[in-house]
């Protein structure tokens, strides 16, 4: 009987560990890491949510949004990556960059390894490996 209660337990603590990796909500997009349409991060507070629409990304906070990027017109779906060289980019459908924040940024080499980050006071930013934070915008 100790056998069984042991097992069951191990195997509920080992479903819980794969429901927080794979199904938890998520504030942070790591490197590498890849939104599609209908994905989102959500603030750790849950009051934010940053979202991949099929054609403009958008910020919702408490159920209104506070901030949205242009319609883009050519081929949806988009998808966002933050990419290992530290530039966040915007993919069509075509998988043509249509955004990246290196059109946006003036100066300065990307950081290999940032993370894209909703904070709890709604902002986008990078974290950088030696956990520094800069705003995306």
């Amino acid at each position: 009987m100790y056998k069984i209660l042991l097992a069951a337990a191990l195997l509920l603590v080992l479903l819980l560990v794969l429901w927080y990796f794979l199904m938890a909500p998520k504030d942070t997009l790591g490197v590498d890491g890849e939104l599609k349409v209908g994905q989102s991060l959500i603030s750790a507070n849950g009051r934010h949510q940053f979202v991949v629409g099929p054609t403009a990304l958008s910020i919702v906070s408490g159920g209104k949004p506070s901030w949205s990027s242009q319609q883009y017109q050519g081929p949806a779906p988009l998808k966002l990556l933050m990419q290992g060289d530290g530039n966040l980019v915007v993919y069509d459908a075509d998988n043509k960059a249509i955004w990246a924040y290196s059109f946006v940024r003036e100066s300065g080499p990307f950081i290999p390894g940032s993370k894209l980050k909703l904070q709890d006071d709604g902002r986008l930013v990078f974290v950088r490996p030696d956990s520094s934070v800069s705003p995306l915008f």
